[in-house]
Protein backbone atom coordinates (compact mmCIF):
# COMPACT_ATOMS: atom_id res chain seq x y z
CA UNK A 1 0.00 0.00 0.00
CA UNK A 2 1.57 3.28 -1.15
CA UNK A 3 1.65 6.07 1.39
CA UNK A 4 -0.61 9.12 1.44
CA UNK A 5 0.41 10.55 4.79
CA UNK A 6 -0.73 14.16 4.38
CA UNK A 7 -4.44 13.33 4.15
CA UNK A 8 -4.13 10.62 6.78
CA UNK A 9 -2.38 12.80 9.36
CA UNK A 10 -5.09 15.45 9.05
CA UNK A 11 -7.69 12.81 9.84
CA UNK A 12 -5.65 11.44 12.75
CA UNK A 13 -4.92 14.81 14.31
CA UNK A 14 -7.79 14.60 16.80
CA UNK A 15 -6.59 11.20 17.92
CA UNK A 16 -3.11 12.55 18.53
CA UNK A 17 -4.46 15.38 20.65
CA UNK A 18 -6.79 13.04 22.49
CA UNK A 19 -3.93 10.68 23.24
CA UNK A 20 -1.77 13.54 24.40
CA UNK A 21 -4.29 14.42 27.09
CA UNK A 22 -4.07 10.88 28.48
CA UNK A 23 -0.28 10.56 28.62
CA UNK A 24 1.47 10.42 31.96
CA UNK A 25 5.26 10.56 32.08
CA UNK A 26 6.86 8.18 34.57
CA UNK A 27 7.94 10.14 37.64
CA UNK A 28 10.80 7.88 38.73
CA UNK A 29 13.66 9.97 40.11
CA UNK A 30 16.54 10.15 37.64
CA UNK A 31 14.64 7.87 35.29
CA UNK A 32 16.49 6.84 32.17
CA UNK A 33 13.32 5.80 30.37
CA UNK A 34 10.51 8.07 29.17
CA UNK A 35 7.35 6.06 29.72
CA UNK A 36 3.92 7.00 28.33
CA UNK A 37 1.06 4.98 29.83
CA UNK A 38 -2.08 5.30 27.70
CA UNK A 39 -5.57 4.27 28.71
CA UNK A 40 -6.13 1.31 26.38
CA UNK A 41 -7.30 2.87 23.12
CA UNK A 42 -8.95 0.63 20.51
CA UNK A 43 -9.40 1.64 16.87
CA UNK A 44 -12.02 -0.04 14.67
CA UNK A 45 -12.77 2.44 11.86
CA UNK A 46 -10.78 2.84 8.65
CA UNK A 47 -8.12 5.55 8.75
CA UNK A 48 -8.21 5.91 12.52
CA UNK A 49 -5.19 5.39 14.71
CA UNK A 50 -2.61 7.12 16.85
CA UNK A 51 0.24 9.50 16.12
CA UNK A 52 2.73 9.57 18.99
CA UNK A 53 5.82 11.46 20.14
CA UNK A 54 8.41 9.16 21.73
CA UNK A 55 10.68 11.79 23.32
CA UNK A 56 8.16 14.54 24.19
CA UNK A 57 9.77 17.13 21.92
CA UNK A 58 6.46 18.11 20.31
CA UNK A 59 7.26 16.31 17.04
CA UNK A 60 5.33 13.22 15.96
CA UNK A 61 7.66 10.25 15.52
CA UNK A 62 5.36 7.41 14.41
CA UNK A 63 1.76 6.78 13.34
CA UNK A 64 -0.08 3.44 13.55
CA UNK A 65 -3.52 3.15 11.94
CA UNK A 66 -6.21 1.02 10.26
CA UNK A 67 -7.11 0.85 6.57
CA UNK A 68 -10.22 -1.01 5.40
CA UNK A 69 -11.83 -1.43 2.00
CA UNK A 70 -14.68 -3.50 0.59
CA UNK A 71 -17.70 -5.01 2.30
CA UNK A 72 -18.07 -8.50 3.75
CA UNK A 73 -17.37 -11.10 2.59
CA UNK A 74 -14.93 -9.33 0.22
CA UNK A 75 -12.66 -7.20 2.39
CA UNK A 76 -9.07 -5.98 2.50
CA UNK A 77 -7.95 -4.81 5.95
CA UNK A 78 -4.57 -3.55 7.20
CA UNK A 79 -3.01 -2.44 10.46
CA UNK A 80 -0.28 -0.17 9.11
CA UNK A 81 2.33 2.28 10.31
CA UNK A 82 4.84 4.86 9.18
CA UNK A 83 7.53 7.17 10.55
CA UNK A 84 7.42 10.94 10.33
CA UNK A 85 11.17 11.21 9.71
CA UNK A 86 13.41 9.17 7.43
CA UNK A 87 15.76 8.36 10.33
CA UNK A 88 13.01 6.83 12.49
CA UNK A 89 12.90 3.05 12.11
CA UNK A 90 11.11 -0.10 13.22
CA UNK A 91 12.44 -3.58 14.00
CA UNK A 92 11.26 -6.00 11.33
CA UNK A 93 11.96 -7.75 8.06
CA UNK A 94 11.28 -7.05 4.40
CA UNK A 95 9.06 -9.51 2.55
CA UNK A 96 9.36 -10.62 -1.06
CA UNK A 97 6.62 -8.10 -1.88
CA UNK A 98 8.84 -5.27 -0.52
CA UNK A 99 6.55 -4.66 2.47
CA UNK A 100 8.16 -4.23 5.90
CA UNK A 101 6.69 -6.60 8.51
CA UNK A 102 7.40 -5.39 12.07
CA UNK A 103 8.37 -7.93 14.72
CA UNK A 104 5.88 -8.84 17.48
CA UNK A 105 8.24 -9.05 20.45
CA UNK A 106 7.83 -10.60 23.90
CA UNK A 107 8.24 -8.81 27.23
CA UNK A 108 11.92 -8.82 28.14
CA UNK A 109 13.21 -9.07 24.56
CA UNK A 110 16.24 -6.87 23.97
CA UNK A 111 15.71 -3.92 21.61
CA UNK A 112 19.02 -2.56 20.37
CA UNK A 113 21.42 -2.19 17.48
CA UNK A 114 21.63 -5.94 16.82
CA UNK A 115 18.06 -6.11 15.49
CA UNK A 116 17.21 -5.70 11.82
CA UNK A 117 15.99 -2.10 11.46
CA UNK A 118 13.78 -0.85 8.64
CA UNK A 119 13.35 2.76 7.59
CA UNK A 120 10.08 4.10 6.22
CA UNK A 121 10.12 4.17 2.44
CA UNK A 122 7.40 4.28 -0.21
CA UNK A 123 5.20 1.62 1.43
CA UNK A 124 3.47 1.59 4.79
CA UNK A 125 4.76 -0.86 7.39
CA UNK A 126 2.33 -3.80 7.65
CA UNK A 127 1.64 -5.16 11.12
CA UNK A 128 -1.12 -7.33 9.72
CA UNK A 129 -3.22 -7.76 6.57
CA UNK A 130 -6.38 -9.80 6.05
CA UNK A 131 -7.72 -10.10 2.49
CA UNK A 132 -10.76 -12.13 1.54
CA UNK A 133 -12.35 -12.25 -1.90
CA UNK A 134 -15.47 -13.92 -0.55
CA UNK A 135 -14.39 -17.44 -1.43
CA UNK A 136 -11.46 -19.71 -0.74
CA UNK A 137 -8.76 -19.23 1.85
CA UNK A 138 -8.16 -15.62 2.94
CA UNK A 139 -4.70 -14.09 2.52
CA UNK A 140 -3.18 -13.18 5.87
CA UNK A 141 0.19 -11.44 6.15
CA UNK A 142 2.27 -9.92 8.94
CA UNK A 143 3.52 -10.95 12.36
CA UNK A 144 0.83 -9.27 14.44
CA UNK A 145 -2.46 -10.96 13.51
CA UNK A 146 -4.04 -12.38 16.67
CA UNK A 147 -1.21 -11.11 18.89
CA UNK A 148 -2.07 -9.76 22.34
CA UNK A 149 0.16 -7.48 24.42
CA UNK A 150 3.21 -7.75 22.18
CA UNK A 151 5.88 -5.11 21.63
CA UNK A 152 7.05 -3.23 18.54
CA UNK A 153 10.74 -2.24 18.60
CA UNK A 154 11.25 1.41 17.63
CA UNK A 155 14.29 3.59 16.98
CA UNK A 156 14.50 7.35 16.50
CA UNK A 157 17.44 9.59 15.66
CA UNK A 158 18.04 12.95 17.36
CA UNK A 159 21.16 15.00 16.63
CA UNK A 160 22.73 12.00 14.86
CA UNK A 161 22.29 9.75 17.91
CA UNK A 162 20.07 6.65 18.06
CA UNK A 163 17.46 6.08 20.78
CA UNK A 164 15.62 2.79 21.28
CA UNK A 165 12.08 2.25 22.48
CA UNK A 166 9.01 0.03 22.37
CA UNK A 167 5.23 0.21 21.99
CA UNK A 168 2.82 -2.35 23.45
CA UNK A 169 -0.34 -3.17 21.53
CA UNK A 170 -2.76 -5.91 20.49
CA UNK A 171 -4.13 -6.76 17.03
CA UNK A 172 -7.11 -9.00 16.33
CA UNK A 173 -6.90 -11.99 13.97
CA UNK A 174 -8.42 -10.19 10.97
CA UNK A 175 -6.76 -6.75 11.11
CA UNK A 176 -10.23 -5.48 11.93
CA UNK A 177 -9.16 -3.60 15.06
CA UNK A 178 -6.11 -2.89 17.21
CA UNK A 179 -5.42 -1.48 20.67
CA UNK A 180 -2.49 0.70 21.75
CA UNK A 181 -1.60 0.56 25.45
CA UNK A 182 1.75 2.20 26.27
CA UNK A 183 5.18 3.05 24.93
CA UNK A 184 8.61 3.96 26.24
CA UNK A 185 11.96 5.34 25.07
CA UNK A 186 15.46 4.81 26.49
CA UNK A 187 16.81 8.35 27.06
CA UNK A 188 20.47 7.27 26.89
CA UNK A 189 21.65 7.31 23.25
CA UNK A 190 22.85 4.08 21.66
CA UNK A 191 21.67 2.08 24.71
CA UNK A 192 19.36 -0.91 24.39
CA UNK A 193 16.02 -1.22 26.16
CA UNK A 194 14.11 -4.36 27.11
CA UNK A 195 10.55 -4.68 25.83
CA UNK A 196 8.23 -3.68 28.66
CA UNK A 197 10.93 -1.94 30.70
CA UNK A 198 9.64 1.29 32.27
CA UNK A 199 12.67 1.95 34.50
CA UNK A 200 10.82 1.29 37.75
CA UNK A 201 13.50 0.65 40.37
CA UNK A 202 12.56 -0.98 43.67
CA UNK A 203 15.04 -0.22 46.44
CA UNK A 204 12.46 -0.20 49.25
CA UNK A 205 9.24 -2.13 49.71
CA UNK A 206 6.80 -1.10 47.01
CA UNK A 207 3.98 -2.64 45.04
CA UNK A 208 3.01 -2.14 41.45
CA UNK A 209 -0.37 -3.28 40.21
CA UNK A 210 -0.79 -3.64 36.47
CA UNK A 211 -3.17 -5.98 34.72
CA UNK A 212 -3.82 -7.67 38.09
CA UNK A 213 -0.21 -8.76 38.64
CA UNK A 214 1.72 -7.42 41.65
CA UNK A 215 5.49 -7.30 42.09
CA UNK A 216 7.12 -6.30 45.38
CA UNK A 217 10.92 -6.14 45.61
CA UNK A 218 13.08 -5.60 48.69
CA UNK A 219 16.83 -6.24 48.75
CA UNK A 220 17.19 -9.69 47.11
CA UNK A 221 13.62 -10.81 47.70
CA UNK A 222 10.88 -10.54 45.09
CA UNK A 223 7.23 -11.23 45.91
CA UNK A 224 4.94 -11.90 42.95
CA UNK A 225 1.14 -12.16 43.10
CA UNK A 226 -0.75 -13.40 40.06
CA UNK A 227 -4.33 -12.73 38.93
CA UNK A 228 -7.21 -13.76 41.17
CA UNK A 229 -8.51 -17.22 40.28
CA UNK A 230 -5.30 -18.25 38.52
CA UNK A 231 -5.58 -21.74 36.99
CA UNK A 232 -2.55 -22.32 34.79
CA UNK A 233 0.11 -20.84 37.02
CA UNK A 234 2.74 -18.22 36.25
CA UNK A 235 5.81 -18.20 33.99
CA UNK A 236 8.51 -16.01 35.52
CA UNK A 237 11.80 -14.87 33.96
CA UNK A 238 14.62 -12.88 35.53
CA UNK A 239 16.58 -11.02 32.86
CA UNK A 240 19.83 -9.09 33.22
CA UNK A 241 20.52 -5.76 31.55
CA UNK A 242 22.22 -7.32 28.53
CA UNK A 243 19.13 -9.37 27.75
CA UNK A 244 20.25 -12.70 29.21
CA UNK A 245 17.71 -14.85 31.05
CA UNK A 246 19.39 -15.78 34.35
CA UNK A 247 16.38 -17.53 35.90
CA UNK A 248 13.22 -19.04 34.46
CA UNK A 249 10.59 -20.89 36.45
CA UNK A 250 6.95 -21.95 36.51
CA UNK A 251 4.70 -21.97 39.55
CA UNK A 252 1.12 -23.14 39.92
CA UNK A 253 0.68 -20.95 42.97
CA UNK A 254 -0.89 -17.50 42.88
CA UNK A 255 1.85 -16.10 45.11
CA UNK A 256 5.60 -16.67 44.97
CA UNK A 257 8.52 -15.55 47.12
CA UNK A 258 11.52 -15.49 44.79
CA UNK A 259 14.95 -15.26 46.44
CA UNK A 260 17.76 -13.84 44.29
CA UNK A 261 20.60 -14.29 46.78
CA UNK A 262 22.62 -16.22 44.19
CA UNK A 263 22.67 -13.29 41.77
CA UNK A 264 25.18 -10.42 41.76
CA UNK A 265 24.00 -6.99 42.86
CA UNK A 266 22.53 -5.03 40.00
CA UNK A 267 19.45 -4.20 37.98
CA UNK A 268 17.23 -6.92 36.55
CA UNK A 269 13.94 -7.19 34.72
CA UNK A 270 11.24 -9.44 36.17
CA UNK A 271 8.92 -10.67 33.38
CA UNK A 272 5.72 -12.46 34.43
CA UNK A 273 3.06 -14.16 32.31
CA UNK A 274 -0.14 -15.53 33.83
CA UNK A 275 -3.53 -16.30 32.28
CA UNK A 276 -2.57 -14.46 29.09
CA UNK A 277 -1.55 -11.36 31.06
CA UNK A 278 2.05 -10.14 30.76
CA UNK A 279 4.01 -7.71 32.87
CA UNK A 280 7.65 -6.63 33.03
CA UNK A 281 9.23 -4.51 35.76
CA UNK A 282 12.79 -3.46 36.49
CA UNK A 283 14.17 -3.99 40.00
CA UNK A 284 17.44 -3.20 41.75
CA UNK A 285 18.87 -5.84 44.10
CA UNK A 286 21.72 -5.51 46.58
Amino acid sequence: MIKDTTRLQKKLKSYSLMAGSMLAVSSVTEAQILHQNISDTTFVDSETGLSFDMNNDGITDFTFFLVKSGTAPSVNQFVDGFASAVDNEIAGSVGSNSYVYPLAMQAGDKIGADLEWQAYGSLFWVFGQHYSSGGGTPVQLGNWLGQQDKYAGLRIEVDEEKYYGWLRMSVDSFANEFTIKEYALQSIPDSAILAGDTDFISGVPNAILENRIKIVAFEKNVFITGPVGIQNGMEISVINMVGGVVKRLHTKEQQLHLQLTDLPDGIYLIAVEAEGIRMARKISIK
